[in-house]
């Protein structure tokens, strides 16, 4: 099985779903109008498996089969956040909703360290090409 990041860790195949048994993509499936598009999938440090369907999964899970995937998906994490973060900093809302200047100032150096989070997250990935 490949692994994939979302909310957490999870290995996931490729499966379809044929009036509620889910048979992998690779192995035989019955014909049917029926069939629905999916992935089995099985929740680290749990025993819990599940048909997910493919919408769903894709839209939540990303592939990284390789460290540099790894790093990829995380970097991609990253710069959404601290795109988020910086947007809601220099909104007018900002202040009306951080009361206190010491959360104003904390989310602040937040959005600094991420930054330079970013950058080193750059590095090891252009190091890796």
């Amino acid at each position: 099985m490949k692994k994939y990041i979302g909310i957490r860790e999870v290995e996931a195949t490729p499966a379809w779903l044929v009036n509620g048994v889910t048979y992998e993509k690779d192995g035989v499936v019955p014909r049917s109008m029926n069939r629905k598009d999916g992935y089995n999938v099985v929740y680290q440090g749990t025993s819990h498996k599940e048909w997910v369907p493919k919408e769903v999964f894709e839209s939540t899970y990303q592939l990284y089969d390789t460290f540099y995937d790894r790093l990829s998906v995380e970097k991609s994490v990253l710069s959404e956040r601290l795109e988020k973060l910086s947007s809601f900093i220099t909104s007018d809302k900002f202040e009306d909703i951080v009361t206190d200047c010491e959360q104003r100032e904390l989310l602040r150096n937040q959005k600094d360290v991420m930054e330079k989070y970013l950058q080193i997250l750059e590095r090891r990935i252009e190091k890796l090409k």
